[in-house]
């Protein structure tokens, strides 16, 4: 039957291949980011040169899988920690393995060309499932491991690398209930697939005992937890919140500075006029990944913010000075929330207009941050000093650069999950803010990232609103509320602390699996 089920589903990747290489071909033209890669997805061959074909068959390699920003962003602790271990072991009669890491999406290519910048990784696209776009792949890199981040399934893929004696290895292994649903109605076809996986490093019980029924054996199945705790390493939070402190000053407008002073002068002297002139509070409140229909909610919010404020229903002593930061998932909709924006008659400006001339340096065990010499900013290792002010004209600002959002998440008061408000949603990741002990808001449709959604309502950390109006009373109380603010900033950052570690167990795992790491 096994032999059926797969000459039925490449009969139907055949028949439809000449449609979808119309589709394609036509989407390329255009520019569409679905056809991104998509020459070097149908044939891998294009993406290595004669010496690069010549040097594969000669070694062998590693080969890791990450779908999209999401996945490699995943990925990136963990291949520090490959690439230690192989440093670390390697002879001097041993010829060392290359790592290749194949991606789908065009964000996750230039993200992972980005984040992996000077590191021996080859970023590659993943080839389609093709018998002969796959073949044509593991001929060319010569793999000892397949290891995914997450959970891809692809038929003639895993059939390929099974008959090949290449193991599978599913790390940070997750599946909705949508995808399990399809895949538990075709179990009698995809049980062959799930048979060929070698080892599953899952992300929680539920996702252990999904795979189990799907076919998984239990000798094969671990618990391992999320290796996306581990993106949030201590170094990178320090860099992120320096590349947010620049960002925060191009937003901010602080008039300490002076001509002729030294470092520490300038903070002195500036500290009563701070005082007397600095009589607001600027709180920022980040929607981060919005979709469609989630950015109008965030408006109307923010509307109904302002109004409060003149209203003076906030218990501050000083005025609050808003400002809106929204960061579209999608770069094709910078656009469209731009003319949203002015449909509500609001100012804004987009990150990318903004002008940067920063230094970053050291003083008394603080930060300094200066511009053409002059001090515009002090913070210590908490975060930056509150005595900074917002451009009255800057209160709304749209992300329109890809890439940022982590380092602007460093400088927010409260964060909103987008892609948990609509259906389908499935929600975006909420450790990114969680890591700088801000405090989340998101909506009801979070299936994607569920345990970690759970933990933050549990523990305090942020709160779920079933629609806008709980969104807004959820924001409202989180400004209003210094303490309740305060008690899910620190929550948050106990949430990150002790859920990390998945990275080096799942490390582990593969060492002992067998001589392939």
């Amino acid at each position: 039957m096994k032999r059926i089920y797969f000459f039925i589903y490449n009969l139907i990747l055949y028949i439809s291949l000449p449609f979808f290489l119309i589709i394609m071909l036509f989407l390329y033209l255009i520019k569409n980011k679905h056809a991104s890669g998509f020459f070097h997805k149908l044939i891998p061959s294009l993406s290595f040169t004669k010496d690069n074909k010549n040097n594969n068959k000669k070694s062998k390699s590693l080969w890791i899988h990450a779908v999209s920003v999401g996945e490699v962003n995943a990925s990136f602790y963990f291949i520090n920690l490959l690439l230690n271990r192989i440093n670390n072991n390697i002879n001097s009669n041993e010829k060392q393995k290359n790592i290749y890491l194949s991606v789908v999406t065009k964000t996750g290519y230039e993200n992972a060309i980005k984040k992996f910048k000077g590191m021996p990784i080859f970023v590659i696209y993943f080839p389609y499932d093709f018998l002969f776009s796959v073949k044509n792949f593991i001929n060319l890199i010569n793999p000892v491991c397949f290891i995914s981040i997450e959970t891809e399934i692809w038929p003639n893929l895993f059939s390929k690398l099974k008959k090949s004696n290449i193991p599978i290895f599913i790390l940070n292994a997750r599946l909705s209930d949508k995808s399990f649903r399809n895949y538990y109605k075709f179990k009698f076809f995809f049980r062959y697939i799930f048979e060929c996986i070698d080892l599953a490093a899952c992300i929680s019980k539920d996702y252990y005992n999904k795979f189990l029924d799907l076919g998984i054996s239990k000798d094969k199945l671990y618990i391992t937890g999320n290796m996306k705790f581990d993106t949030v390493q201590k170094e990178e939070i320090e860099k992120l919140k320096i590349e947010g402190i620049k960002y925060k000053n191009a937003i901010i407008n602080d008039s300490v500075c002076r001509h002729n002073m030294s470092v520490n002068d300038n903070i002195k002297s500036n500290s009563a006029e701070n005082q007397s002139n600095n009589n607001y509070i600027t709180k920022i409140i980040i929607a981060g990944s919005t979709h469609e229909r989630e950015e109008q909610i965030i408006l109307d919010i923010f509307l109904k913010l302002v109004k409060n404020i003149n209203d003076g229903n906030y218990n501050y002593n000083s005025n609050i000075k808003l400002c809106l930061i929204i960061a579209p998932r999608h770069p094709e909709r910078f656009k469209y929330v731009s003319e949203l924006i002015k449909k509500y008659k609001l100012d804004y400006v987009k990150i990318s207009s903004l002008v940067f001339n920063y230094d970053i340096i050291e003083a008394n065990h603080n930060h300094i941050v200066c511009e053409n010499n002059n001090v515009i900013a002090e913070y210590d290792n908490n975060g930056v000093s509150s005595n900074l002010k917002l451009k009255s004209h800057n209160n709304i600002i749209i992300i329109d650069k890809m890439g940022i959002l982590n380092s602007l998440y460093s400088i927010a008061d409260i964060a909103f999950i987008g892609g948990s408000m609509i259906t389908p949603g499935g929600g975006h990741n909420m450790l990114e803010p969680l890591a700088f002990g801000v405090p989340v808001v998101f909506g009801n449709f979070v299936e994607n990232f569920q345990e970690i959604a759970d933990e933050i309502i549990s523990s305090g950390a942020g709160v779920m609103a079933a629609n806008p109006e709980e969104l807004f009373n959820a924001i409202y109380t989180f400004i209003n509320d210094e303490k309740k603010s305060s008690k899910a900033s620190m929550e948050a950052l106990n949430i990150i602390e002790r859920n990390q570690g998945s990275s080096v167990k799942n490390l582990n795992l593969l060492i002992n699996f067998g001589n392939i790491i």
